[in-house]
């Protein structure tokens, strides 16, 4: 079975906002908002390739990393693909939100407070805005005091018009 290995990261502004990037997916001609980042590439740490795609897709440079504060495991069995996902906080980072993805997945991007997140992510599958939204609220529930996550999935199917997407709690 194929496994990818994928980073996110949570990047926080002044005012609380969260960015979110939108991704055009010319495979399956669709779109979602995610957080920012991608796969990690051969020879590269989670966090050298998260600070990466950081950069490509937003040119924002992250200097300071926080965590996994949760980590998203999705099996795709009919596929024969296992998608591994950790998830950081930005602690301190510099630059000026520009959106311009040399892979041209990444199309848009902004800082979003809380309600404009939850129209934003219900275009996107399951296992990325379940986990976020999750985490945010167990985060204001317990005043920043939070344990790590693990989040499981299982996808059948072989396309989004016949996923079948089951949560293993």
């Amino acid at each position: 079975m194929k496994v990818r290995q994928v980073a996110g990261g949570l990047i926080f502004n002044s005012d609380d906002a969260l960015l979110l990037v939108r991704n055009d997916r010319p495979y399956s001609k669709t779109s979602d908002w995610s957080t920012p980042g991608g796969v990690i590439d051969k020879g590269e740490t989670v966090l050298e390739g998260l600070t990466r795609e950081v950069i490509e897709e937003t040119n924002i440079r992250v200097n300071k990393w926080q965590g996994p504060i949760y980590c998203v495991c999705v099996n795709f069995p009919d596929r024969g693909f296992f998608l591994e996902v950790q998830t950081f906080i930005a602690e301190a980072w510099e630059g000026e939100l520009k959106v311009d993805d040399p892979d041209g997945i990444v199309t848009d991007a902004m800082f979003c407070l809380p309600e404009k997140q939850v129209e934003l992510l219900s275009l996107s599958p399951d296992w990325v805005k379940e986990p976020l939204l999750e985490w945010q609220k167990a985060l204001e529930e317990n005043s920043g005091n939070q344990e790590i996550v693990n989040f499981e999935y299982e996808v059948s199917g072989y396309g989004l018009d016949d996923f079948k997407i089951k949560r293993r709690l």
